[in-house]
């Protein structure tokens, strides 16, 4: 199990020598906090983090990020990208499983879920991709919307179209289900926000291709972004 990890959006840097990364949470960077206490991390084989290549982001991969993750793969973009969901898609060409589940992890919310990386597994056999929601009707989350059913209908940035907000993590059976979505939705220029191509809507690909969008709700949401 892959985490793409973007991280090249222009809030990234608050000021000369931080980064948004960095922000102390009980006693922990918000990244290490985020992406150590998700509960299927005991199940990740490795993480690729996207940055701008900027001398700030080269000064916080040395000081801060290869001793967190130092495994980790870096992709370093010298211009900003069309949106989160192509910083996503640089990362998917250090993926060196193509059979993999990906796990795409804006990590700046924190929540409570016991989703192991066993159950993931065993969710995706059955579904294309995962969404983690929660309960919201705040217009600066993105939506997912389900049918009675409980079946998928559509993801928007930052349009309340239900009761469903993402938590800001988006897992796909493998690279080629996240590639082929996006390459659907690429095609649908009314999913941008702000001229720009969130993850969340690249559900949309998924549902056009014929393929299912699960629910996974988690709980005790700390929303980072709105304590900034």
């Amino acid at each position: 199990m892959k985490v793409i990890v973007p991280l090249a959006g222009p809030d990234f840097v608050i000021t000369e020598g931080h980064t948004k990364a960095e922000i102390i949470v009980d006693g922990h960077p918000i990244l290490v906090k985020a992406l150590t206490s998700r509960s299927w991390s005991a199940g990740v084989e490795e993480y690729i983090f996207v940055l701008k290549d900027g001398v700030e982001e080269r000064n916080f991969v040395e000081r801060a990020l290869r001793k967190w993750f130092p495994l980790c793969k870096l992709c370093f973009m010298s211009h900003p990208s069309g949106g989160a969901a192509f910083s996503a898609l640089i990362a998917c060409g250090l993926v060196d499983d193509a059979e993999s589940p990906i796990i795409i992890d804006l990590a700046d919310i924190l929540f409570d879920c016991e989703l192991t990386s066993f159950e993931m597994r065993l969710l995706l056999k059955d579904s294309s991709a995962l969404g983690l929601t929660f309960e919201s009707n705040d217009s600066s989350y993105s939506y997912l919307a389900f049918d009675d059913d409980g079946k998928f209908k559509e993801a928007q940035e930052k349009n309340v179209i239900s009761r469903y907000a993402s938590a800001g993590v988006y897992v796909y059976q493998n690279i080629g289900c996240y590639i082929r979505a996006f390459s659907d939705v690429l095609m649908k220029p009314f999913y941008k926000y702000n001229d720009l191509h969130y993850v969340c809507p690249v559900f949309n690909g998924v549902c056009s291709n014929g393929d299912k969008v699960l629910s996974v709700p988690v709980r005790n949401i700390v929303d980072i972004k709105q304590q900034l």
